[in-house]
């Protein structure tokens, strides 16, 4: 399967700039609510509630409104190599901010389930992932290129976003959006 893996990686992405793939038919994702969108995402727009399961089977609802803070939510490709050299910050910053302040934070994956699980595991992800292919069609809002890093606020305006790797400055502007005092130094920033 890894010869699969890295063959796809080299054949189908240069880089991480790729449309989203075509819609396919998914137990996690849910069904698309309007035609394709021809807006891209930006800072000041509203995404909906999208309720879905996570690759590990829980419910899951992306943009609740029930985070009393918002929520931090990562788009991302299993297969691109950008997403996966930003992976460990986004581990590191869940792992010592989001996790023990119970602030959501949500990946969503725009490859099927099998190459999503297969990510999960291979990069130990520990916070909750979805497979959904057609997430722009949900959220109403065209994703030209992953990853893309956002943060949401309670009721699930945009706030931020950053596309592609994260640096020094954009970790420390996510830790003091969600807590303006305190002061998480992430070891894998540059």
């Amino acid at each position: 399967m890894k010869a699969v893996y890295i063959i796809a990686i080299s054949l189908i992405f240069s880089g991480c700039e790729q449309q989203l793939p075509s819609p396919a038919k998914s137990t996690n994702s849910p069904p698309a609510t309007s035609q394709q969108p021809t807006e891209e995402i930006r800072s000041g727009i509203t995404i909906p509630e999208i309720k879905t399961r996570e690759i590990k089977g829980s419910e899951l609802t992306i943009a609740s409104r029930n985070a009393p803070k918002g929520s931090l939510l990562i788009i991302y490709s299993p297969l691109c190599h950008i997403c996966h050299d930003t992976m460990p910050k986004w581990i590191e910053l869940y792992n010592q901010f989001f996790k023990p302040r119970n602030i959501p934070f949500v990946a969503i994956s725009i490859l099927n389930e099998s190459l999503t699980a297969e990510s999960v595991a291979e990069l130990k992800i520990p916070f909750q992932v979805a497979s959904i292919q057609n997430i722009d069609a949900l959220i109403g809002y065209k994703i030209k290129r992953v990853p893309v890093t956002m943060i949401l606020a309670p009721d699930g305006t945009v706030k931020q976003l950053w596309l592609g790797d994260l640096d020094k400055n954009a970790l420390s502007t996510i830790v003091t959006s969600f807590c303006p005092d305190c002061n998480v130094e992430i070891s894998h920033s540059r």
